[in-house]
């Protein structure tokens, strides 16, 4: 594994200290000649894998691009971060429509509930924490087929959620719900490489904010969003490996 060439990487007991847009920049320097970049996989919720995996990407910019993603990204936090002080006060329409014009539009590109068509939302949400649970199940599974020691809480865990099961129904209205959040998410931010990432990472970030988490969370959750808006903006193609020679 050539961890040079990985842009922000980190060993697993440490912490990340860019800050978002020195981490842009840090991406750009790590650009190769080719264009290409390796950057490790973004965390999602559910995902039990604890194996390293990275994103190769294809980028196309310039000192220039990069300055700019780092200024877009800086328009967002500070509007993420102003929308945040009046979350608890947002409750309806009208209350949207109280904010300014540029966070009212920021709102309603990330901020506001996913278009799904008609689909129960929370059906769905339902079915993926189920999912969630079934791959967690499966994770303690192998560790125990492997001998691995695993603690007293997994071991109960695994009693009490083997069991947990979907239905191939279920299945497709989780896929149809996933397929219809990112379809709103390519129409808001345009139909870019990781949109849906961008509208997430922000959604969560604001959260972060108005819970007002510690600093080193939405540090670390910024950082996500600063990366994933460098995406749609300048990548032209990304893909998943598993080693950086």
């Amino acid at each position: 594994m050539n961890t040079s060439k990985i842009a922000l990487y980190t060993n697993p007991d440490e912490v990340l200290t860019l800050t978002p847009s020195e981490s842009i920049i840090s991406m750009f320097e790590h650009t190769d000649e080719n264009g290409t970049l390796y950057i490790p996989e973004w965390p999602y919720d559910g995902n039990c894998d604890n194996t390293e995996h990275f994103y190769q990407c294809a980028m196309n910019w310039s000192e220039n691009a990069a300055e700019n993603v780092v200024s877009e990204y800086r328009f967002l936090y500070a509007a993420l971060e102003e929308i945040a002080k009046k979350w608890d006060s947002i409750n309806s329409d009208s209350d949207i429509e109280k904010l300014s014009p540029d966070l009212r539009d920021v709102w309603n590109t990330f901020l506001r509930d996913f278009e799904t068509g008609g689909i129960d939302v929370e059906l769905a949400m339902d079915i993926s924490d189920r999912m969630e649970t079934i791959d967690m199940v499966k994770s303690v599974a192998e560790k125990i087929k492997n001998g691995t020691d695993i603690s007293k809480e997994e071991f109960s865990f695994y009693n009490n959620c083997r069991g947990t099961n979907i239905t191939e129904k279920e299945k497709a209205i989780y896929n149809a719900y996933r397929d219809a959040i990112h379809a709103d998410a390519n129409h808001r931010i345009g139909n870019g490489i990781a949109a849906y990432d961008v509208v997430i990472r922000a959604k969560r970030l604001c959260r972060l904010m108005s819970l007002k988490a510690p600093e080193i969370i939405i540090n670390n959750e910024a950082s996500l969003l600063a990366q994933a808006i460098a995406t749609p903006a300048c990548c032209k193609e990304m893909k998943t490996v598993d080693d950086v020679e």
